[in-house]
């Protein structure tokens, strides 16, 4: 089973070759360098899935090595292989090789594209270090790697200033998560006496923690606050946007198998403690449901074809934190990998819609058709049937019933009907998004890419799995989390009106735009709700919130930089200095000049006596 090591160090072997033999090897020779390892690290966790089933064993430890050790603290670098892992390594690696081929394709030309391929292989190692952790602190490793790996991703066209400055603040606002984490590590320490995820597991389940309740509560708050970091959730989404300038290939990375993905994995990794305390399952649904609901409508009222992804990714990260709030964590990972699938399909197929109109980002100024790239028109068109769950024939269809039948069962009707609105929103920015980019010719098609075979493979692969025919490739982890799934005939009514949700919200909004309600110069919502429309536009000024803090920030920094102290001893020194000088004047021998102040300090006196 010591292959499964393979999936994080054959990425990171890749990493260093990549550099040192940037100038002896061309950027075709240092590709398939990357490639190989990676192609490497998706086998082993193949290999890893056969041998895991044939020994038949619920985990497998590895103890590499002990790193510190003093006293009774000690930091080992070693790692669990169970399912979650395992499955979330298959998907890691599988997703990872597919955009890593693909962007072959889309970016060869571009001057340090090496360098771009060498930072794909550094996060995808990062990522299964991150996932095989059996303990927080090296987990925390991972993380703060991922997210070093995210930023010189976004940073990768940093010759654009305004590149450079999203992706700094990108990453700032993401480095919240960090700190959070950092925090809860040092309170799990303090609680548990040991980073080991296994060991506070047992400790847990024999109730051997409710001495420290409250410090519990507290690791549940950080972990949480740094997951929904992490995650973009609601009220942390604001660096997803931001990161959308780095290469679109990057963005499907991080949106799909990734960095995004990290939050979701957390809370599921340390489910024995969020389990202790089962109120904060309702503040994970209400997490859930407000960036469902928030991420969809700021879709809704975007133009550019990256953003409305990206906001599409905070809405639908948002089902698996609903589905974590009602307990279906083995529907939460399905839909986690079923987006994973579609997401990434819908991104690199926007490659080749944003190479095919010269960068254009506004999808009212671009297009596709078929005549100019065949494959990427069906592989945009399934991506985005499956976002919206189109019914029968899509992977998404599947995956999202089950959260939605796992809420019905836990009786919260209220998340159950925000999960439906959610859906009725995905479905009208999906359908304003493809009706206008697969529709007419708006503009000169500069197609200055040719497609080949990793241009096609990658999108056939994707494709396929997008469709129903992906379900069947998903995993059930219902055994490995202690879930029993029974499914009635309430299962299929959800269902049924699921499907008439989306089909007559297909309909509605395709009427609709034949008579000109939803075109760009005559949406209908921007006629009834114009004052709140620049609401929607400005992310609920949630942004301008967040620079208003920063000016705060730098204000409060200003002053505590310059010494107060030092200030106020100056004033003090000032005005001593002055009243010295004034008394010194009085005191000149001159009677007539002592009979004006006498008079002066008498009037003074009286007049301040009759006003009290």
């Amino acid at each position: 089973m010591s292959i499964i090591l393979g999936t994080f160090l054959f990425p990171i072997l890749g990493f260093f070759l990549s550099i040192f033999l940037k100038k002896i090897f061309n950027k075709k020779i240092l590709f398939f360098i990357g490639f190989f390892s990676l192609l490497a690290s998706f086998l082993s966790s193949l290999f890893s899935l056969y041998f895991f089933y044939k020994l038949k064993k619920h985990f497998f430890l590895f103890n590499l090595w002990n790193l510190m050790s003093v006293d009774k603290f000690k930091f080992n670098i070693s790692f669990l292989l169970d399912e979650l892992s395992l499955y979330m390594l298959i998907m890691i690696t599988g997703i990872g090789i597919i955009i890593y081929s693909f962007s072959y394709w889309y970016m060869y030309l571009e001057e340090e594209v090496t360098k771009f391929f060498s930072y794909i292989n550094l996060f995808i190692s990062s990522m299964s270090i991150l996932v095989l952790s059996d303990n927080f602190l090296l987990l925390y490793f991972g993380w703060e790697s991922v997210g070093i790996c995210s930023y010189l991703l976004v940073s990768f066209y940093n010759k654009n200033c305004k590149n450079v400055f999203y992706s700094i603040k990108s990453f700032l606002i993401s480095k919240i998560s960090d700190i959070f984490f950092l925090i809860s590590i040092l309170l799990i320490y303090y609680c548990f006496k040991t980073f080991n995820i296994i060991e506070i597991s047992k400790i847990l389940n024999l109730n051997n923690g409710y001495q420290n309740l409250f410090f519990i509560k507290l690791v549940c708050i950080f972990l949480l606050l740094s997951a929904i970091s992490k995650s973009a959730q609601f009220p942390f989404h604001t660096w997803l946007p931001y990161a959308m300038v780095g290469p679109t290939t990057a963005s499907a990375l991080i949106h799909s198998a990734t960095m995004v993905t990290s939050g979701v994995y957390l809370i599921s990794r340390a489910r024995d403690i969020f389990i202790f305390d089962n109120e904060f399952f309702f503040i994970i649904s209400l997490v859930g449901s407000a960036s469902i609901v928030l991420g969809s409508i700021l879709a809704i009222f975007n133009k550019d074809i990256k953003k409305i992804l990206a906001y599409s990714t905070i809405s639908q990260i948002g089902y698996m934190f609903l589905s974590i709030g009602a307990k279906a964590w083995n529907e939460a990972i399905l839909y986690l990998i079923s987006h994973a699938i579609f997401k990434s399909l819908i991104f690199i197929s926007t490659c080749c819609i944003i190479a095919n109109n010269k960068n254009n980002q506004n999808i009212f100024k671009i297009s596709m058709s078929k005549e100019d790239n065949i494959l990427a028109y069906f592989s945009f068109l399934i991506g985005s049937l499956s976002l919206m769950s189109f019914p029968v024939i899509t992977l998404g269809f599947y995956s999202k019933g089950e959260i939605l039948f796992k809420i019905f069962e836990s009786k919260n009707y209220l998340f159950l009907y925000i999960a439906i609105i959610g859906s009725i929103f995905t479905t009208i920015y999906t359908l304003r998004l493809f009706l206008n980019v697969l529709s007419l010719n708006k503009g000169s098609i500069s197609k200055n890419l040719h497609e080949n075979f990793f241009h096609d493979i990658p999108l056939l692969v994707l494709m396929f799995f997008s469709t129903f025919l992906g379900f069947f490739a998903i995993p059930n982890l219902s055994h490995f989390f202690c879930q029993i799934n029974k499914k009635n005939n309430f299962y299929n009514y959800l269902e049924v009106l699921s499907s008439i949700v989306t089909i007559v919200t297909f309909i509605f909004y395709f009427l609709s735009k034949k008579n000109k309600l939803f075109t760009k110069k005559n949406f209908i919502l921007e006629k009834i709700y114009t004052f709140i429309i620049p609401m929607f536009k400005k992310d609920f000024y949630i942004n301008s919130f967040y620079t208003f803090l920063e000016y705060l920030y730098v204000f409060l920094s200003k002053i505590l930089y310059k010494d107060i102290s030092k200030k106020f001893i100056s004033i003090s020194i000032f005005f001593i200095k002055f009243f010295n000088k004034l008394f010194l004047e009085f005191h000149c021998g001159s009677l007539k000049r002592y009979i004006i102040i006498f008079f002066v300090v008498l009037v003074f006196t009286t007049t301040l006596i009759m006003f009290i």
